[in-house]
């Protein structure tokens, strides 16, 4: 019984076996976001060996590209962060001894905040008019493509213009037939959202100008020699110029010259 009992006191003595912790990513965490030029410090620990390979994917885990090959495994090695920025960045650190053993950090953000999209045309003031063709530009870093919205209540609300265009800092468009007042034109760059700007103030959209002539009306004669006076409703340049035999408003657009050549046969 004695035996038993010592026999008993032994087997729970006996010490429960912990499993070796995780290998674990610390740094970058879930929803990180480090910007391109920073510094940041990438974290591990748990791995075995010496040394550990250090590296990196933009493409949430589709391909990788090398950061360290083989620095000591001492848990931490700073970083100055390099582009393209990217929405579906991974860290992946590898055993140089055990290279079966590896372990892969939470999905974080690359971004460019050092470096800001600025629309520089247009910016607020002008008007461009309805059906006319306006170039938009814009200053911005990196490659990839951006998104062209239009507002038309002051930025309240926006349409996409273009949905995916060249991040080259131009872009030709004709103006819509939206008249508007308060008119604004965001960009924004599809790879890095939070690389974006508005245009500073409103612009107007503007109808396509244009008279219409009240004298003469039609049906009046007019004596060869006489001094008569024209007369119309609208917006438009003109030049003023003399003969001997009469003087005319001579409009300087196009739609205002047929006027006033249709004027010029009565």
């Amino acid at each position: 019984m004695a035996a038993l009992v010592l026999l008993l006191g032994l087997v729970g003595s006996a010490p429960a076996q912990v499993p070796p912790p995780e290998p674990v990513v610390v740094a970058p965490a879930e929803g990180d976001s480090w910007d391109i030029d920073s510094t940041r410090n990438i974290r591990w620990a748990n791995l075995p060996g010496e040394n550990v390979q250090v590296e990196l994917s933009r493409d949430g885990g589709v391909t990788f590209e090398n950061l360290f090959n083989n620095i000591p495994n001492d848990g931490t090695q700073f970083w100055t962060v390099t582009g393209p920025a990217s929405l579906e960045c991974l860290i992946r650190v590898r055993s140089i001894q055990e290279p079966v053993v590896a372990t892969t950090s939470a999905t974080f953000r690359i971004t460019d905040l050092l470096h800001i999209l600025t629309i520089t045309s247009p910016i607020g003031g002008e008007v461009w008019t309805a059906g006319s063709q306006q170039l938009l530009t814009w200053t911005a870093p990196g490659e990839g493509n951006v998104r062209v919205e239009l507002s038309t209540d002051g930025g309240v609300t926006f349409s996409t213009v273009f949905g995916s265009t060249p991040n080259d800092g131009a872009q030709p468009w004709m103006v819509p037939e939206t008249l508007t007042t308060r008119a604004r034109i965001r960009i924004t760059h599809i790879n890095d959202p939070e690389l974006t700007d508005v245009s500073d103030a409103d612009f107007e959209i503007a109808a396509v100008p244009g008279i219409q002539i009240t004298t003469p009306s039609g049906g009046e004669l007019w004596e060869i020699g006489t001094r008569r006076e024209i007369r119309w409703e609208g917006t438009l340049d003109v030049e003023i110029f003399s003969t001997p035999e009469a003087f005319w408003a001579l409009p300087t657009d196009e739609a205002a010259r047929r006027a006033h050549e249709a004027v010029s046969r009565l």
